[in-house]
């Protein structure tokens, strides 16, 4: 999912996607929200979840719930598409880590 954010974020940032070197470089630029972090802080609590990278997830009938701050740019070029982004570069990254479900 941390790809999947970094997409997210370096998309809303400069409205484009130019690979993956790009996306790191901008990527590198944003700051992990500050509520989204506390948020996660309290569903660790609620939840009793597991902390997985910058991100947390637990397992509830039969499904996994997933919670992962945002990134934030000051002055976004776009907000539309980033639930997209994020979910299609955390498939690709899946492929690419070949993660079996």
């Amino acid at each position: 999912m941390s790809f999947g954010q970094k997409c997210a974020g370096a998309y809303a940032a400069s409205g484009k996607l130019e690979g993956r070197e790009f996306m790191e470089k901008e990527a590198l630029k944003l700051q992990e929200s500050e509520i989204g972090r506390k948020q996660l802080q309290l569903f660790l609590k609620a939840f009793g979840g597991a902390a997985c990278g910058r991100g947390a997830y637990t397992l509830m009938e039969g499904c996994m719930l997933c919670i992962l701050p945002t990134l934030l740019c000051k002055s976004p070029i776009t907000t539309v598409g980033l639930g997209d982004t994020l979910t299609a570069g955390t498939f690709l990254r899946g492929l690419e880590l070949d993660v079996q479900t």
